[in-house]
């Protein structure tokens, strides 16, 4: 057993580092939830094309040469479609960050 949690005398500084601690995890959980709502709004608003784009890029690690090859495109239209994703989940996550903290 820590130490810290024991003392009496650091009473105070242990609920500090709680409360602290707690913060910092529900931080994390908003972030959480921000992704996970921005994935099920994105999946509604990104184009098949962006959508393909953005996974295979993002999930898959693949390099525009070769998505544009599988897909059939020019790299110039990959890259339009990947930072056009971008830009909507940008745009999405933004919104529902600012509906999270609003509640």
């Amino acid at each position: 057993m820590s130490q810290k949690f024991t003392d009496i005398n650091n009473t105070d500084q242990s609920y500090s580092d709680l409360l602290s601690e707690v913060s910092e995890h529900q931080e994390n959980i908003n972030k959480q939830v921000q992704y996970v709502l921005t994935g099920l709004i994105a999946g509604k608003k990104l184009s098949e094309q962006e959508y393909r784009v953005f996974i295979a890029r993002v999930l898959y690690k693949s390099k525009f040469e070769d998505i544009a090859f599988e897909m059939g495109l020019s790299q110039s239209s990959v890259k339009t479609y990947y930072k056009r994703s971008l830009n909507k989940l940008n745009d999405i996550a933004q919104e529902t960050m600012f509906k999270i903290k609003r509640k």
